[in-house]
């Protein structure tokens, strides 16, 4: 499917703007795909569920009717799991996507004869799924119980909206009341009644709870839960707000102390990763996928339903403020490491099947983008923007730059204030979401900007690049590129007699530190991957600088070389696990039949990034090539 014939629906019961994570996975998804050029629409369908009523099974049988062939599907489980005789007609028609948060039969106090007929309209409507898509691998593990293969279950954890990385608060002062706060609809999976078990014994002491979540989900719990708390005489000390948008929620996340999770079962508990977001300490039960997905920095577990251990933790946050600030500086260095919305849409786009190279130019993350630009401007050669910036030193102003696959600015961020001026830049980048709306960079104010949406294709050079341009330039480019593509480039810059700056080129090389045995495998696996069709042809890949090298010497130009390599060490956790997720991914590609010893060594890779016991270093090339004669064309 190419991105211009992608669309998609998502189908959920009821409003979907309901405030519960797993309508929030759904809207979160939905934005970031369309982000990426998807269009996408969520259907909310009337009726009862997850035991569906007629309403319920019409309104699906209906809306899928309604669709194109082939159409894209998701259907949230909770909308899928009573309705296999309504969704099985469509099955060969349209493409239908199972999105599975958690079994239906796994919610806490469901009577055992709707348990059992959840499980089986759950894996009679699953059987009929092209894909299924769950949000931790805890819950994949458990659809092996409904025939699914772990295998054919693509795992995609949610992302997080991450605006700046949080600092830890003060060091509470002990006459200050300890704000804890949860966020979840009050429900018995959810495990607020254990929360109020744990609070019971320590009554009256110097801490406020606030119950943030929809009261009417279940109404029957909501009020015993009310008389549980006036039998404890908690009721002064605990508010239960209702339902909250992100607006009402802002302010009670900035002035909570500490984050509290007592549920009895969770699919993954993205709401761990708000509080995470927040900059606060966790306590958490282990309950369902919580084991795996709250076992970070930050947080501390408890055993599902121990509302004695629960305690314990609240009394150490009480009692110890210096515990409490050391958990929250711990929270904010897991803060670090949260994903973005963008990776999991990338991700989802997989399970898809979605071909995102458009135009002949592969789509590069902004985020990743973002992550890695420090890296690339402490690595880049100084000796080379020196000369560069001598030699346009003897040309007119203002001078004409061209950035060729400028992404979002990167490259002109570091080079405007380094170069003479004034400057006027043609920035070329394919992808439109990752030019920016601002077009100014703040570096220096006689630097004028013009974007141009379009792919630089060996056939197109000559068209693109100005006829009076002073300097081409890209960053990170080169190793995509084909040979006729480099050697394109070079008699584009001779008819021009213009310079050139290509930097960040990699050159085959990287070494980790501490050594493991597969480290050489995964870097020739993983080189040879470079060489592959990025979308000019096959790639030169390590050897496009020594290419283009050769091409301009031909032509006359003195080419100068310097290393620019990424030093990563435990500075840059987030960045070295994002890096190692790109090789794991393309040795997969590469060789998927040693699909599980890449995994072990991604994660042991990401243990010891995440322990700050990790080393790397990426060997690139900066090329500067001057043209023969200092004479500017005329």
């Amino acid at each position: 499917m190419t991105n211009s014939e992608h669309r998609l629906t998502f189908i959920v019961p009821g409003d979907p703007e309901q405030r519960t994570g797993g309508y929030g996975y759904v809207r979160e998804m939905a934005g970031a795909l369309e982000a990426r050029g998807c269009s996408v629409r969520i259907e909310g369908l009337p009726g009862l569920f997850p035991v569906a009523n007629d309403e319920a099974r019409h309104a699906m049988d209906q809306y899928l009717r309604g669709l194109p062939e082939k159409a894209s599907v998701v259907i949230d489980g909770l909308a899928l799991g009573g309705l296999p005789e309504a969704v099985a007609p469509h099955a060969q028609r349209l493409r239908l996507i199972a999105l599975v948060h958690h079994p239906l039969a796994l919610e806490t106090g469901l009577p055992e004869e709707t348990r059992a007929h959840l499980f089986q309209t759950e894996r009679r409507a699953l059987a009929r799924m092209e894909a299924i898509v769950t949000t931790s691998q805890s819950t994949a593990r458990e659809l092996a119980a409904y025939g699914v293969r772990e295998r054919d279950v693509t795992v995609i954890p949610p992302g997080v909206a991450l605006a700046q990385l949080p600092e830890p608060q003060e060091c509470r002062d002990q006459n200050t009341p300890l704000e804890l706060l949860c966020v979840a609809h009050l429900a018995p999976r959810k495990g607020q009644d254990i929360l109020a078990e744990a609070l019971a014994p320590i009554a009256g002491a110097n801490w406020h709870l606030t119950l943030a979540g929809s009261t009417t989900r279940d109404p029957d719990f909501t009020a015993r839960l009310r008389d549980r708390l006036s039998d404890y005489d908690l009721t002064d000390q605990v508010t239960l707000t209702g339902e909250l948008d992100e607006e009402a929620l802002a302010p009670l996340w900035r002035r909570a102390h500490g984050f509290i999770l007592p549920a009895r079962y969770e699919g993954y508990g993205m709401v761990i990763d708000e509080a995470l977001a927040a900059g606060l300490p966790v306590l958490s039960s282990d309950g369902g996928a919580l084991a795996e997905t709250a076992d970070r920095p930050g947080i501390r577990l408890h055993p599902a339903g121990d509302h004695r251990l629960l305690e314990d933790h609240i009394r150490s946050w009480l009692e110890t403020p210096d515990q409490l600030y050391s958990q929250a500086r711990a929270a904010c260095d897991s803060a670090r490491n949260l994903r973005a919305w963008s990776k999991a849409a990338r991700e989802f786009e997989g399970a898809l099947g979605v071909n995102r190279e458009e135009h002949g130019s592969a789509v590069f993350e902004a985020d990743w983008l973002q992550l890695r630009e420090p890296a690339d401007h402490a690595a880049r050669s100084d000796q080379l923007t020196a000369r560069l910036r001598d030699y346009l030193k003897t040309l007119e102003a203002p001078l004409t730059i061209c950035d060729l696959g400028a992404g979002t600015g990167s490259n002109q961020r570091y080079l405007a204030p380094r170069l003479p001026g004034p400057q006027q830049w043609l920035m070329v980048e394919p992808d439109a979401p990752l030019i920016p709306t601002n077009t100014q960079p703040e570096a220096t104010d006689d630097t004028t900007s013009r974007w141009l949406q379009e792919a630089v294709t060996a056939a197109n050079l000559d068209e693109i690049i100005p006829e009076k341009v002073d300097l081409i330039t890209a960053s990170a480019l080169l190793d995509l590129m084909s040979r006729d593509w480099l050697e394109a480039l070079a008699l584009t810059a001779s008819q021009r007699r213009a310079p050139l700056l290509m930097v960040l080129s990699y050159c085959g090389n990287f070494d980790l530190q501490p050594v493991d045995s597969r480290d050489q495998w995964l870097r020739d696996t993983v080189n040879d991957h470079q060489h592959r069709d990025k979308g000019t042809g096959s790639a030169a890949g390590p050897d496009a600088t020594g290419i283009l090298s050769a091409a301009l010497s031909a032509h006359g130009f003195e080419v100068l070389t310097g290393a620019s390599p990424w030093k990563l060490d435990h500075h840059h956790p987030d960045l070295q696990q994002a890096l190692m997720a790109g090789w794991c991914e393309a040795a997969r590609e590469q060789a998927p039949g040693e699909r599980c010893s890449i995994d072990q060594w991604q994660a042991l890779r990401h243990t010891q990034a995440r322990d700050g016991q990790l080393r790397i270093r990426v060997d690139h090339l900066d090329l500067l090539a001057l043209p023969p004669s200092l004479e500017r064309r005329s």
